[in-house]
């Protein structure tokens, strides 16, 4: 018999149901120390897993589905030989990417255990062709923290939040940790200004009520805040009239259950003042709103942490007290001779999990995670930290991996940035775009938190969402798809070079060689004035095929516009075919007044060569043109 064929199973019959008899063999005893020895276990070949998941097996089927955009795949050939079917697939169940096949460190009792090098070590599942070192099979595998299996399976399933006191001592333990390690990049000031005013939770974690503190100018100490999606009209907020009796008493049966459980947490965390927007500004006050606004920054980075209730799309839902989602898991119950029933589950998620956490959605949370020094992200599986030293981290020993971007800015930039401002700027504005915002008119308000802080950063001036000192790099933005006139057209908060003054999604693109220079100009009344240096054309004089004119609006490319011109802000060289991109602005004459423009769009001109680029454009003299 071949060794690509179907070996009859070493314990036929003694396998989970509803598996292939290979994949039965392999959930055996016998099948588990082949699995965990320096041989492996050697499955199937690829056509014949093709076969058996198609019979209904699931762990082939899984095998099966796995593919080069799988986060499962790490040293991926694109035509590696289990793929092609020529070799048969071999598992080993390992502790780790650093050492993908097993450690022995000897056989206490009747199993041997894989030895784990810290106590963070996972466990996976491990596949790779017989004669090839491509890994194409890369499943965590986990167990429950009672079970017979935790003694040799390092990893555990997701926390979630049902005990809520497991949660309170993860919490302090990564607060601790980053308190006692990371005193260089995560500073944890146990003196700071206090912001206007905060939630007083009391030392008590049964007490049935808060109260509000107004604090005073020199008022200094220590804090949590809350980062939380509204969902709506909020039950509860501070106006001026309950000021004074918010002062007094709030009794906590009133809040919503995530103000509740952002209450609890504090005080299970050792806190004793908490930050809520909702609670902490005047609500029917602009002036108090557009004051605690410019203060944003500092609310959020000097807090001890910031508490993300990630998962709740609304302030009714809350974080504690709740069962994580099932994920896609395979149940293998492993009979151990003479000792019993090993309940071991294999993860079949196909990729890195990804929460899409609702709160990741929402304009106003942007800067609050940026700014925060300490993140206690609550999200659907179980919490997890992040700060400004540390990559993400889940609770000892979880299963899950996490596919999760959140860029951070450092507490202080470097004097030699790794990119320049306006690259750093350009992609926070693409992020902060594909968001939502309840009022549209929070376009810039949602962003004067990180705006403040980069001002005393980049001591630089802000300009309408742009910035002085890479001003003309920032003006070639497009919005992807365009906007509509009929849902409201442009905004009057920003002038029209401004990517704020519309209310889509905005990308930008980033020349390598300016060719425009910039002078801003205050008014009287109104926005700043831009003038421009810059070569120009007529658009309806352009002859080359290589123009593309990316407008601010749909309506905008079936319409004609009399006078426009492109204005050539700089060009991108193309290394692959040393071909070169003109980019700028589009503009339409403002009015009766010659000189005068308001941007309707962006442009990219495609040359193959910098003869052709030199040819269109070196010619023109630059002339002066002021964007409004």
């Amino acid at each position: 018999m071949s060794n690509n064929s179907i070996q009859p199973p070493i314990h036929a019959g003694n396998g989970p149901p509803g598996y292939c008899p290979r994949c039965q063999e392999m959930m055996s005893f016998d099948g588990f120390l082949q699995l965990v020895s320096e041989q492996g276990f050697e499955h199937l070949p690829r056509q014949e897993c093709e076969v058996s998941a198609k019979g209904g097996c699931p762990l082939c089927s899984f095998f099966c589905d796995l593919g080069p955009l799988s986060g499962r795949f790490f040293f991926e050939t694109e035509n590696h030989s289990w793929r092609d079917g020529s070799q048969p697939l071999m598992l080993f169940l390992s502790r780790g990417i650093e050492d993908p096949f097993p450690m022995l460190t000897g056989k206490p009792g009747d199993l041997p255990t894989l030895a784990p090098d810290s106590p963070e070590a996972r466990s996976y599942l491990v596949g790779k062709p017989k004669f090839d070192e491509a890994i194409v099979v890369y499943a965590p595998v986990f167990t429950t923290e009672s079970d017979p299996a935790s003694w040799f399976i390092m990893s555990r399933p997701p926390l979630g939040y049902a005990d809520e006191s497991k949660v309170f001592a993860t919490a302090r333990s990564w607060i601790e940790d980053c308190r006692c390690n990371h005193a260089e990049t995560c500073p944890l000031n146990t003196n700071v200004a206090l912001p206007s005013r905060l939630i007083d939770v009391g030392d008590n974690m049964i007490a049935p009520d808060v109260r509000l503190r107004v604090t005073e100018q020199g008022d200094t100490g220590e804090y949590t805040a809350l980062s939380y999606c509204w969902g709506g009209p909020q039950p509860v907020t501070l106006t001026l009239g309950n000021l004074d009796s918010m002062r007094q008493i709030i009794p906590l049966k009133d809040l919503p259950r995530t103000l509740q459980d952002a209450v609890r947490l504090t005080r299970g965390i050792g806190q004793r003042y908490l930050w809520v927007d909702a609670l902490c500004i005047i609500q029917d006050s602009d002036e108090d709103k557009q004051r605690e606004i410019q203060r944003m920054d500092l609310i959020y980075k000097n807090a001890v942490i910031t508490m993300s209730a990630a998962a709740a799309s609304a302030v009714s839902q809350g974080f504690l007290n709740r069962q994580p989602e099932p994920l896609p898991t395979l149940k293998w119950q492993l009979d151990v001779p003479d000792v019993g029933t090993h309940t071991i589950f294999i993860s079949t998620l196909l990729d890195m999990y990804w929460p899409d956490d609702p709160l990741d959605r929402r304009g106003w949370v942007l800067q609050e995670s940026y700014l925060s020094p300490r993140l206690l992200i609550l999200s659907k599986q179980e919490p997890i930290w992040h700060c400004l030293a540390a990559r993400l981290m889940t609770p000892k020993g979880s299963y899950l991996e996490y596919a999760i971007f959140r860029k951070r800015f450092p507490i202080r930039w470097p004097s030699d940035l790794e990119k320049p401002g306006h690259l750093l700027w350009g992609e926070l504005v693409q992020h902060f775009t594909q968001r939502l915002l309840t009022n549209k008119e929070d376009r810039l308000n949602a962003l004067a938190g990180i705006a403040a802080d980069l001002q005393r950063l980049w001591e630089d001036d802000y300009i309408y969402g742009l910035w002085k000192h890479c001003f003309v790099e920032l003006l070639v933005w497009l919005t992807v798809p365009p906007a509509s006139l009929s849902s409201g057209g442009r905004s009057s908060r920003a002038p029209t070079w401004s990517w704020a003054s519309l209310n889509s999604p905005i990308f930008f693109h980033h020349s390598d060689q300016i060719l425009a220079t910039v002078k801003i100009t205050s008014t009287m009344n109104g926005f700043p004035h831009v003038l421009l240096t810059c070569r120009t054309k007529n658009v309806e004089a352009v002859t080359e095929e290589g123009l593309k004119c990316e407008w601010d609006f749909a309506e905008y490319a079936s319409s004609s516009f009399p006078g426009a011109i492109l204005m050539l802000v700089g060009k991108f060289h193309h290394e692959y075919d040393n071909g070169i991109d003109a980019q700028g602005i589009i503009g339409i004459p403002a009015g009766q007044l010659t000189g005068r423009f308001h941007r309707i769009g962006s442009f990219v001109m495609s040359f193959l060569s910098e003869e052709s680029w030199r040819a269109s454009w070196e010619a023109i003299e630059p002339e002066q043109i002021i964007l409004e």
